[in-house]
């Protein structure tokens, strides 16, 4: 089969039919030489946003070969979206004046069901009851 332009007749590939599918004959084409321009953005995303401190320890023990790149702590590389991802929020403040309970005098009741398989005792729901006291 040949593929040719649509409003020429020139051909610009050619296929073999084997097994059914349509093998494409192309040439194998290669890059001999290719420049590359690392920048420090690029290399902080490509190393999975790690920090800049850890790029440069990599850089310096021959982790990362070929790098002629300088890494601004609070440059490019500190992205908005690099630090809203490491964020941390506080923790929600205990709740300082809650009431001890004595045993039984608070109990958290949850109802489940009706369950898709009998339990092996024949029982359709589940009951779930913890005590505020020992949490259990």
């Amino acid at each position: 089969m040949y593929v040719t332009l649509k409003n020429s007749q020139q051909v610009v590939a050619t296929a073999d039919l084997v097994d059914g599918l349509y093998w494409l004959w192309t040439t194998q084409r290669s890059a001999n030489v290719t420049t590359s321009g690392n920048s420090g953005a690029d290399l902080h995303v490509r190393k999975g946003h790690a920090p800049v401190e850890a790029l440069r320890r990599m850089i310096t023990t021959n982790m990362i070969k070929d790098v002629r790149v300088t890494l601004n702590s609070g440059g490019e590389t500190a992205r908005r979206g690099c630090r809203q991802g490491k964020m941390v929020q506080k923790p929600f403040p205990s709740n300082r004046d809650k009431r001890s309970y004595n045993k039984s005098e608070l109990l958290q009741l949850d109802i489940c069901g009706l369950m898709e398989n009998d339990s092996l005792g024949g029982s359709k729901y589940l009951l779930l009851i913890i005590d505020e006291a020992s949490g259990v």
